[in-house]
C-alpha cells in the first residue's frame, strides 16, 4: 500500500498546490491540462471544504483544512477552530 499512498500524496500536492510542478515537462503539464481542464478547481475545491467545515467543524481541528475553516469564519461550540498553539497553551499542566 506503500507505493500507492506515495502516487496519491504526490498528485495531491501537485494538483492542490503545485508541489513539483516543475519538475513535469511544460508539453506533458499542457497536455493534460487540454484534456482535464481544471474547471476553476481552486476556487470550487475550498467551497467544498468550507462546506465540510460548516458541517463537521471539529473534524478540522489540528487537520490540514483548519485554515480554511478558520478563514471562512467556521466555529466549533460557538468559538472559532482553534489552532495547534492556542491547544498547547490551554493545555493542564503547570509548566
Amino acid at each position: 500500500m506503500a507505493d500507492e499512498v506515495a502516487l496519491v500524496h504526490l498528485g495531491a500536492g501537485l494538483e492542490l498546490l503545485g508541489l513539483g510542478l516543475d519538475q513535469v515537462p511544460p508539453q506533458v503539464v499542457e497536455e493534460v491540462l487540454e484534456r482535464y481542464p481544471r474547471m476553476k478547481f481552486k476556487a470550487e475545491f475550498r467551497n467544498l471544504l468550507v462546506e465540510h467545515c460548516r458541517n463537521n467543524p471539529a473534524a478540522q481541528v489540528l487537520n490540514w483544512t483548519d485554515d480554511v475553516a478558520r478563514t471562512a469564519g467556521c466555529k466549533l461550540q460557538g468559538q472559532p477552530i482553534p489552532t495547534a498553539s492556542q491547544l498547547m497553551s490551554a493545555a493542564p499542566y503547570d509548566e
